[in-house]
C-alpha cells in the first residue's frame, strides 16, 4: 500500500462552511416563498369556515323551518349563527392574522324557513384580507339562494 494516500476522516473546516453558506442562501431564497404560503393558508382555512357556516345557518333554517342569522363583530373577529329566540348554535373567530369586512346590512345575513337569505342586493360579500403586509385576500359573494362564490387575487371574480 503506497504511502501517500490519505485515508478520509470527516468533513474539513472549509467544506463545512461552504456547506453552511450553500444552505444559508437556499433558506433566505425559499423564506418569502414560505411566508406568503402561510399567509394563503390561512386565507383558505378561514374563508372555507366561513363558507361552511353559512351552509350550516342555511341548513338549519331549512331544517327547523325558522329564520337562522349569521351575525359577525368586526371589532372582535368573532361569528355567530342564532336561531330565532337567539340561541347560539355555533361561533367562530378569524386569527389576528385576517381582517374580515362585509357589505352585509348590519353585519347581518338570515336564512328563512326556504333557504333563501334576506339580502336585497344579490352581490353582498365577506372580505377576508391578510394584515401581514401581503396583498392577499378572498372574498365571499353570497347569492339570494345562499350559493357562495369565492374570489382570490388572479382568479375571474363574476361582477
Amino acid at each position: 500500500m503506497p504511502q501517500n494516500l490519505r485515508i478520509s476522516q470527516g468533513f474539513s473546516l472549509i467544506e463545512l462552511m461552504v456547506v453552511v453558506a450553500l444552505l444559508g442562501i437556499l433558506a433566505a431564497i425559499a423564506a418569502p416563498s414560505l411566508r406568503d404560503m402561510m399567509v394563503q393558508n390561512r386565507l383558505s382555512n378561514s374563508s372555507n369556515e366561513l363558507i361552511a357556516t353559512l351552509q350550516f345557518a342555511r341548513a338549519e333554517a331549512i331544517k327547523r323551518n325558522q329564520t337562522i342569522r349569521f351575525t359577525f363583530n368586526s371589532q372582535t373577529q368573532t361569528w355567530q349563527v342564532l336561531d330565532s329566540t337567539s340561541k347560539l348554535l355555533r361561533t367562530g373567530q378569524l386569527p389576528n392574522t385576517i381582517q374580515l369586512s362585509s357589505t352585509l346590512n348590519n353585519s347581518t345575513l338570515s336564512f328563512g324557513p326556504t333557504g333563501l337569505n334576506d339580502v336585497s342586493d344579490s352581490k353582498n360579500s365577506l372580505t377576508l384580507n391578510s394584515t401581514s403586509g401581503s396583498e392577499a385576500w378572498r372574498k365571499i359573494i353570497i347569492g339570494l339562494s345562499g350559493r357562495t362564490i369565492i374570489c382570490e387575487p388572479n382568479k375571474e371574480c363574476p361582477q
